[in-house]
């Protein structure tokens, strides 16, 4: 298909044919002819540096919410020839651009907005080349069948919000954990008290810390939808989420309690992944099990 460039070069090339039958000049004939020739040439160079280029998904991780989720991709050449200033892009997304040599793949990052949790679907990868001149642009369509996870974006709220402690899940968790057994520094967080900062870390050029104690009997410490205290469904979830980042910040272990869904309490990287997992499909399973049916 010829881009605006491209027609515009049509139309100098009619008025060239006009002047050159006007004025029946043959140099004008040979320029004119030479011009379409290369125009010709173009289309085909352009065809070609598409033809033989194949797609395959190679994953996705996981974000959050209002960020941009990269896609993977596999771009490979069955031909024996280079690719150069190719360009991958999905729906309404902006796109990247790349070269392949020939017999080769290369893992192409491709970029998609992630507007809200749940699974996201970009829909068919668009591969689009305008090589050599840029007079045409042919492009082709491939159905991946790929998705990958938005977690909640994670929202700043005080440290005690959606924080239950105690086997029951009674009162709320505050800033100082105890007073009983120092047990190390921790990054301070705003809201935190200045009674606990540790001035003599912070006068050595060491940041701002705060002194950490911890009571003889620790209680269990949960994340509960019912101890959240802002409104909305969205926002309780963005809550939990920037507590649960928080906590495994801080080696924290904690337990997830949600309507119908209940985590132990645990920590590290892979339980925190399942909190985040859980915290994204909420509310999401019913609705893609009835869209399903």
């Amino acid at each position: 298909m010829p881009t605006r460039a491209g027609l515009g070069y049509c139309f100098v090339l009619l008025l060239l044919l006009l002047l050159s039958v006007n004025f029946e000049n043959n140099l004008a004939y040979a320029l004119t002819f030479l011009l379409t020739g290369v125009f010709i040439v173009a289309m085909h160079m352009t065809h070609s540096n598409l033809a033989g280029v194949k797609t395959e998904f190679a994953g996705a991780e996981a974000c959050y919410a209002q960020d941009t989720a990269l896609f993977n991709v596999w771009v490979s050449s069955q031909r024996g020839c280079d690719h150069y200033q190719l360009t991958a892009s999905w729906p309404n997304q902006s796109s990247i651009t790349f070269d392949i040599q020939a017999l080769c793949r290369e893992k192409v990052a491709v970029p998609c907005h992630a507007p809200e949790r749940g699974w996201l679907s970009p829909g068919l990868l668009k591969i689009e080349s305008r090589l050599p001149l840029g007079l045409f642009k042919v492009w082709t369509y491939h159905a991946l069948n790929v998705k990958c996870l938005v977690y909640p974006q994670p929202i700043n709220h005080p440290v005690s919000s959606g924080l239950d402690l105690g086997s029951q899940g009674r009162g709320i968790l505050s800033n100082q954990d105890g007073s009983d057994d120092f047990q190390g520094l921790a990054d301070y967080q705003p809201g935190m008290s200045q009674q606990h900062i540790a001035w003599k870390v912070f006068a050595r050029g060491q940041g701002l810390h705060v002194k950490h104690y911890v009571a003889e009997q620790d209680a269990e410490l949960w994340l509960d939808w019912q101890a959240c205290l802002e409104p909305g469904i969205e926002a309780k979830l963005s809550s939990l989420c920037y507590q649960a980042r928080y906590l495994t910040s801080q080696q924290r272990a904690f337990g997830l309690r949600l309507p119908g869904k209940k985590l132990t309490p645990a920590m590290g990287p892979e339980h925190l992944r399942a909190v985040l997992t859980t915290l994204a499909l909420f509310g999401k399973e019913s609705s893609n099990a009835e869209s399903a049916a």
